[in-house]
């Protein structure tokens, strides 16, 4: 018997090591990824391990333990052809055969436990719809994940053959590939990118209530303290007097200048003083995508200030007023989506519905209220792992 773990870039790599090492007998023990490198969250990659073995069934009851014995092998003279017993002698050894003996009956357990679920109609099922995926697991979770099913279907319908694979190893190999799949389908551009000697601006744009101030004293705190760069604010949101106080108290605390921009006019003097400054966020007030005039008044701020726009929108707004906001904001000019408010939602189809129809990247997801901590750059695996239902910390 052989244990072996493989690890890769991509599922079709890993795959490829096993069947080049171990052949279509190698039997697939464990599926899972792992993040390395990378600081709070910016930076870091995720890799696909997986767990094989080969010499083994996970179709038969492991055998009998046999008891210690204090010779190799036993023959049987009476026997035509006697049988070689191998007996193990090493401690280490038989304990990790115990564990993997445990590991198989766990696999075992598992995809029982979601038969039974779906058999006893725990997990909601439409045998209409069903009937036309190999994995209805994965279909329920997608569906309720509010991802609508014809691009369920439509997803799942591109998974490779893995008809050589055995029973048990067919469903976390099939979702490894799904998430693979769902991971093509968006587009990641992670952290704002500065370059030397040049000043970035960057503009947080959106309809109201969406988080747009505590995001930019996330991203604030983040450059001004974790990257060492000079920050500054600017905030052209006087609509609300407690906007223009609340991110005062977080340049305060960061120790980084803000302006406040009453009109149009005072736009480009205040851009100005931050000529000295590795990147300048603008705190804009939230505006309705319904009402055009103030649609086209960020317009006006977006060309003076020859910003980067970051369009904000929450994971909790339905498909529909998403899919209308990003449209209307777009006469703006959008050139990323921050998606907030991870914490005030239980599922997250709608991001991956928005991500996959715009194809606007995405830079950041914000996941509560805590500064600077609950901030994190968008990330392909990651993204798709939470709407697959991975916990958010």
């Amino acid at each position: 018997m052989k244990i072996k773990e493989y690890e890769a870039q991509t599922l079709k790599e890993c795959l490829n090591q096993v069947r080049q090492e171990m052949g279509p007998e190698a039997v697939i023990l464990e599926t899972k990824k792992k993040r390395v490198g990378g600081f709070l969250g910016f930076g870091s990659k995720e890799r696909i391990q997986i767990t094989a073995a080969l010499g083994i069934s996970v179709n038969e009851p492991p055998a009998k333990k046999e008891p210690p014995r204090d010779i190799a092998t036993v023959q049987t003279p009476s026997a035509p052809n006697p049988p070689s017993i191998h007996v193990i002698n090493d401690k280490e050894t038989r304990e990790k055969l115990n564990r993997l003996e445990e590991e198989i009956g766990s696999i075992k357990e598992g995809i029982n436990s979601i038969r039974l679920a779906v058999n006893s109609g725990m997990i909601a099922t439409q045998p209409t719809s069903h009937a036309n995926s190999e994995f209805p697991e994965l279909l329920n979770r997608l569906v309720q994940s509010d991802i609508p099913e014809s691009l369920a279907l439509e997803m799942l319908g591109k998974l490779p053959d893995l008809s050589a694979w055995g029973p048990q190893a067919r469903l976390p190999l099939a979702e490894a590939a799904l998430r693979d799949i769902m991971c093509g389908m968006i587009k990641c551009d992670g952290a704002i990118k500065l370059t030397t000697g040049q000043t970035k601006f960057v503009a947080l744009i959106g309809p109201t209530g969406v988080g747009k101030t505590t995001t930019i004293a996330k991203l604030a705190a983040h450059f001004a303290l974790v990257e060492k760069k000079k920050v500054g604010l600017l905030t052209v949101d006087t609509y609300r007097i407690a906007a223009v106080d609340q991110l005062k108290t977080y340049s305060q605390i960061i120790d980084i200048p803000v302006r406040v921009a009453y009109n149009q006019s005072d736009v480009a003097p205040a851009l100005q003083t931050f000529k000295d400054s590795d990147l300048v966020l603008i705190d804009t007030a939230g505006r309705s995508q319904k009402n055009v005039m103030q649609v086209k008044e960020l317009q006006s701020l977006v060309e003076v200030a020859k910003c980067e726009t970051h369009l904000v929108l929450s994971a909790s707004t339905k498909d529909m007023d998403m899919m209308e906001q990003v449209s209307k904001f777009s006469g703006v000019g959008v050139h990323k989506i921050i998606f907030s408010k991870l914490d005030e939602t239980a599922t997250y189809g709608t991001i991956f519905n928005t991500a996959t129809q715009c194809q606007i990247p995405i830079s950041y997801i914000t996941t509560g209220q805590k500064v600077p901590e609950d901030i994190e750059a968008a990330d392909a695996q990651r993204l798709v792992g939470i709407v697959l239902g991975n916990a958010l910390q």
